[in-house]
């Protein structure tokens, strides 16, 4: 496919920067962009694996979002949403962003209309609609997680894993330090009184 042949496709320019991105990060010859289906039109298809990529850089109803989802689960597609931080990502969460979060495959992007940028995972934590910590982005390889089911969940297990080690880590390493001031600060009691 050609720049040119790219460019006139249909969506906004960030749209089609991150279709593009995603295009070139697949195998050659397995992806279709615009792929037509039932009611819809897939903005990416890897056929041999039956996975649509959805790119939403616009905010997006509830209902379509949930809609979209079904549909494509019932043609028997893995769907994998890509929210652009434009409009997603934010402190205060729509009822479709919540909606989608909570699906086994679903990512944020901050691709810009010249291809920079990355696709990415993040852990939330969120109370009433609104997001009150974000850990930090997590970069995602599309060709390797989805491979196999719940390959979201025991990548985040392992990535917590690795976080929880680090803490601890360094909350022994403060601990044995703070054992040390305190066992210098006894011998120096000590001395003083000694002395």
């Amino acid at each position: 496919m050609s720049s040119v042949e790219f460019m006139e496709g249909k969506g906004s320019l960030l749209h089609q920067a991150v279709q593009k991105h995603i295009y070139d990060l697949l195998p050659k010859g397995e992806v279709i962009m615009e792929y037509r289906l039932p009611g819809h039109i897939g903005d990416l298809v890897w056929l041999p694996k039956k996975i649509i990529f959805e790119i939403q850089v616009s905010p997006i109803s509830i209902d379509i979002a949930i809609s979209r989802t079904r549909d494509y689960k019932k043609l028997g597609y893995l769907l994998v949403w890509i929210l652009h931080q434009k409009n997603f990502n934010g402190t205060y969460m729509t009822l479709s962003e919540l909606y989608l979060r909570k699906l086994p495959h679903c990512y944020f992007t901050n691709i810009s209309i010249g291809g920079h940028g990355y696709i990415y995972d993040q852990i939330d934590r969120i109370k009433n609609n609104k997001r009150i910590e974000r850990g930090p982005p997590i970069p995602i390889d599309l060709k390797n997680i989805l491979l196999k089911k719940g390959t979201k969940k025991s990548f985040f297990f392992k990535h917590i894993i690795s976080l929880l080690t680090k803490s601890l880590d360094a909350c022994y390493t403060l601990l044995k330090n703070n054992q040390v001031r305190q066992n210098h600060g006894r011998q120096q009691k000590r001395r003083e009184k000694k002395g």
